[in-house]
Formats: C-alpha cells, structure tokens, sequence
C-alpha cells in the first residue's frame, strides 16, 4: 500500500513537471512576439524598459498596469479604422 502511493505521488510529480515546461515554452513563445512587438509599436526611448519589464515575472505586472495609460506608441504604424470595428474583427475571423 505504501509503495501505490509513492507512485501516485511520483505520477503526480511529472504531471507539474510536465505542466511547468509546456507554462515554460508558452511563456518563452510570448516573450518573443511581445518583444517584436515592443520593438515595432513603441518609441525607441521606451523600447528598452519595457523589453527589461517584460523580461523579469515581478516586473511583468508593471508593465501589465502601464499598458492602460500606453503614451509610447508608435501611432503612425497603426491603420485607422474606419469602418465598425466589429466588422473588421468579424472579416478577420472569416
């Protein structure tokens, strides 16, 4: 009996383990299209705070806060809508 749930914990075991690796390649995929994001769409005297807040899990939420009150865009590289947004989502869906 003992033995069965020594297996049940090791079972266990590699289950987060498993859990933490693919939270890891998720987290590793993100990070490389929010820096190619960063460096498209923010201004260049931004560019490397943020790509420092991005890259450390504590100041991530900091950045996370700052993107409501965002003043260092690049808005030349965004398109203007002019058409009801819903239906340009809608058409990219399609």
């Amino acid at each position: 009996m003992e033995l069965r749930n020594k297996l049940i914990t090791l079972s266990q075991l590699l289950n987060i383990i498993f859990r933490v690796l693919s939270l890891k390649i998720d987290m590793e995929r993100d990070l490389l299209l929010e820096t190619e994001v960063i460096r498209h769409f923010v201004t260049k005297d931004r560019q490397e705070r943020y790509l420092n807040l991005i890259s450390s899990t504590g100041h991530r939420k900091k950045f996370i806060g700052e993107l409501a009150n965002f003043k260092h865009l690049k808005f030349s590289e965004f398109d203007k809508l002019t058409v009801d947004i819903q239906t340009v989502i809608k058409n990219r869906i399609e």
